[in-house]
């Protein structure tokens, strides 16, 4: 009965005290919007906010220019730790019969 006590009040102090307080150390940052720009620019904005640039996928978008960031995730103005992974899909170029029409 003793050690059940124990159990659950030791479950409480990790549940309710000391999980926020490692939670909650690190500081939090809103996600900046680096679709459309420059990877090395994109690159440069998130390691200045002390956020993890990583590259995601290549595609083929009409809509960007090549060597910019297509697509970001996660998605910009979300609040996210600091050291947290932004990934970025990077615009390439189309290659001789691939279409960029969108998938199905």
């Amino acid at each position: 009965m003793i050690v059940c006590g124990v159990f659950f009040i030791a479950l409480f102090f990790l549940d309710e005290i000391l999980m926020p307080w490692y939670v909650n150390q690190r500081a939090t940052v809103t996600v900046p919007d680096v679709v459309g720009l420059k990877k090395e620019d994109a690159v440069r904005i998130l390691e200045a906010l002390k956020l993890e640039a990583r590259e995601g996928d290549t595609r083929v978008d009409a809509q960007y220019p090549v060597g910019t960031v297509a697509a970001q995730n996660p998605f910009p103005q979300q609040v996210v730790k600091q050291d947290r992974r932004i990934l970025s899909d990077h615009q390439r170029r189309r290659t001789d019969g691939e279409c960029s029409c969108p998938a199905r």
